[in-house]
């Protein structure tokens, strides 16, 4: 234990406590940690926040301005004018005592030495870039320069020096292959129409165009689809059949066959005539026969309709 320092010990756990009095309240306490320097929490948040205050109050020392030599009050480390007027002039005043080394060039047209601002900067003056500007023109009207595309090898009329393609089409086909690194000398394949060899940009690819593609594949549907000629199971009839699973040359021969049908004569109530038919329920031989009856029914309210049925019955052979 170092000088008259006052001591005790827990009950609780055994250990030596030694007695400190706080900065911030002066209270003394009594601690087991040699680096505790506040009795509270609290202590220690007032004490960090008034001391952060007198750093920043001495860093607000009053100031001179650099310009006229005015004082700052109250204003922060960094600042070193009093407004943006004494600020520009200030900057005038630097860039003059320092001036920058343009580099000197010669004029395309004129051949003149001039002072060069900025990289693109070729001519003295805007007279000589319009007299370039025409001669350029001039020569592009008379002169018809031909070249082949980079990507279709057709022909065409090159407008400018970077003029590579016929189209807009073909170059972005051109960047698109280049991207996936489909265009190798090893990928070539033959057309299954024409025969003809082309590039292949994907292992799907089997046609050169889509022309080639649409008449292989309508002379395959041709070929599969031949012409079978048939006996009809019910009528006996011959037929031309599109599939190996048609038996029947109509409709009505299969579901006569499903069904065995009586056929009846009938007598139609509406206009008399007589009529054959099949099904039990139909009265009227038409549906307009059936209209006009409803209509005439719903109106003058007769009784239900009285039908005669002759008694001649067609059984299927």
């Amino acid at each position: 234990m170092q000088g008259n320092e006052e001591v005790r010990i827990n009950a609780k756990s055994l250990k030596i406590e030694k007695v400190k009095i706080c900065p911030c309240c002066g209270k003394e306490f009594f601690t087991i940690h040699g680096r505790k320097k506040f009795c509270t929490m609290k202590c220690g948040k007032i004490f960090s926040n008034l001391r952060i205050k007198q750093e920043r109050e001495k860093d607000r020392i009053p100031n001179k301005c650099l310009h006229c030599g005015k004082e700052l009050v109250g204003a922060h480390v960094g600042r070193l004018y009093c407004n943006r007027k004494c600020r520009s002039a200030a900057d005038r005043i630097r860039n003059k005592q320092k001036p920058k080394e343009k580099p000197i060039d010669q004029c395309l047209n004129c051949g003149k030495d001039f002072i060069k601002n900025h990289a693109c900067h070729t001519y003295c003056s805007d007279k000589c870039y319009q007299i370039i500007k025409r001669r350029r023109k001039e020569k592009a009207a008379f002169e018809v320069i031909t070249e082949k595309c980079f990507y279709c090898e057709k022909e065409f009329v090159k407008k400018h020096i970077n003029h590579i393609y016929c189209r807009t089409r073909c170059h972005y086909r051109y960047k698109r292959r280049m991207e996936k690194n489909e265009v190798k000398e090893a990928n070539t394949g033959k057309c299954l129409n024409c025969g003809e060899e082309f590039i292949i940009c994907s292992a799907r690819k089997k046609y050169c165009s889509s022309e080639c593609r649409n008449t292989f594949k309508n002379l395959s549907r041709k070929a599969e689809h031949k012409e079978i000629t048939k006996q009809c199971l019910f009528c006996g009839n011959k037929f031309i059949a599109k599939s190996n699973t048609k038996l029947y040359c109509s409709t009505k021969c299969k579901k006569d066959t499903h069904a065995n049908v009586v056929y009846v004569e009938k007598k139609c109530p509406e206009c008399g005539k007589e009529f054959i038919s099949g099904n039990k329920v139909k009265v009227f031989c038409c549906k307009q026969c059936a209209e006009s009856y409803n209509h005439k029914r719903q109106y003058k309210k007769d009784k239900p309709y009285e039908y005669f049925i002759t008694y001649t019955i067609y059984k299927n052979k």
